[in-house]
Parts: C-alpha cells; sequence; structure tokens
C-alpha cells in the first residue's frame, strides 16, 4: 500500500465513524421519541408532573435515566470505533449510583425502619421490572443495527452500553408515567430494569458485533 492509498483507507475510515455516531444520535432520538410517545399516549404522563418534579427526589428519577441514556451513547460512540475506550463520559455514570445511594440514605434516616420494605416495593415494582426492557427492546435493536456499521474491538462491552443507554431512555420515558417517587423504590426497580437491558446487550453484542 503506497502512501496515497494509505491516506484514502484512512479518510475512508473517518468518514465510516462519522457516520456512525451521527447515525447512533439520530437512532436513540427517534427511536426514544417513537416509543416513549406511543407508551405515553396509551399510558399517559402523571397528572401532577408539573408540581411532583419540584421535589429533590422526583427531580432526581426525572434526571438520572437521562444521565445514564446520555452518558451511554457518548461511550458506546467511542466504543464502535478500534481501540477506543470510554473516556471521560464514564464520570457521569459514576456519578448517578453516588446520587442514588445518597438519597436513599436520606430518605433511611427520615422513616420508620418498618417501613422501608414497603417504601421500596411501591406500588409498581413488578410494572416498573418489565416494562423498562419492554420500551428498552425497540430502541436497542434500532441501535444494534447501526452499531453493525461500527468497528468495535470489544463487542461484549460495546454491547452492554447499548443496553445501558437504551435502558436509561426507556426509564425516561417510563418515569413521566410512574408515581413511586421513593429514591428506595427507583433505586432499586429502574435500576434493576436498566441492568436487566445492559445484560442482554452484553450477550446481544457478543454475538451482533464481532467483526
Amino acid at each position: 500500500m503506497n502512501t496515497e492509498q494509505f491516506i484514502q483507507t484512512l479518510s475512508a475510515d473517518s468518514q465510516m465513524e462519522q457516520r456512525v455516531d451521527r447515525s447512533l444520535v439520530i437512532a436513540l432520538v427517534v427511536s426514544g421519541l417513537i416509543t416513549g410517545g406511543l407508551f405515553l399516549a396509551l399510558f399517559g404522563i402523571r397528572p401532577d408532573i408539573g408540581t411532583a418534579i419540584t421535589r429533590p427526589d422526583v427531580l432526581l428519577k426525572q434526571v438520572f435515566p437521562w444521565v445514564v441514556a446520555l452518558a451511554g451513547l457518548g461511550i458506546v460512540v467511542r466504543l464502535s470505533r478500534p481501540g477506543a475506550k470510554a473516556g471521560a463520559w464514564i464520570w457521569p455514570l459514576l456519578a448517578v449510583p453516588v446520587a442514588i445511594l445518597l438519597a436513599i440514605g436520606q430518605e433511611m434516616m427520615l422513616i420508620s425502619p418498618d417501613l422501608w420494605a414497603r417504601t421500596a416495593m411501591g406500588h409498581s415494582a413488578m410494572i416498573c421490572l418489565s416494562t423498562i426492557p419492554l420500551l428498552a427492546l425497540p430502541i436497542a435493536a434500532v441501535c444494534f443495527w447501526v452499531l453493525r456499521d461500527g468497528a468495535a474491538t470489544r463487542p461484549t462491552l460495546c454491547g452492554a452500553f447499548a443496553g445501558l443507554m437504551s435502558g436509561g431512555a426507556a426509564a425516561a420515558m417510563y418515569a413521566f408515567f410512574c408515581t413511586d417517587d421513593s429514591p428506595m423504590f427507583f433505586g432499586i426497580w429502574y435500576v434493576a430494569g436498566i441492568g436487566i437491558v445492559t445484560l442482554a446487550g452484553a450477550v446481544a453484542g457478543t454475538k451482533f458485533l464481532k467483526w
């Protein structure tokens, strides 16, 4: 390969990476809006969202899935390139469990221990645990379709973060409907729902994102 061919190859690789980056962003936005829009059109937004979101716990419940989704997207974009690492996008993800644990700790100090289990279960634990993965499924499917044009050298890890991104987007949509606002509730069931999608993404990445 001469110098001119080498430059052309690098240019083609760079253009492919840019296409995958743009396609991933578009895939997340479009699939998330369609999926979330259909879900909320069918089941509705909680009627008190305007006042409820002014409370710190509710605000955290609404915000942290968006942080997971956007940071996950940033990491997936990087991991879709050969040899790339997560980079600075990992720091917002690490801040999420810290914020949730602090909120849980504060809540546990404010309510009686005999109410902990009931508060953690809320009114819709199983609905939450099943709905988040179901909402994430079409989002993840579109993202994996885009990622097949990438060049991930760690397909399992890339797939896991694609699942994390999709689960975060799904949880963000579900949070507009959910009225269980306890940090113990969303710290367990939202995180578990996102975790299921992350694990499924890792398995799918191993199978579908190999070169």
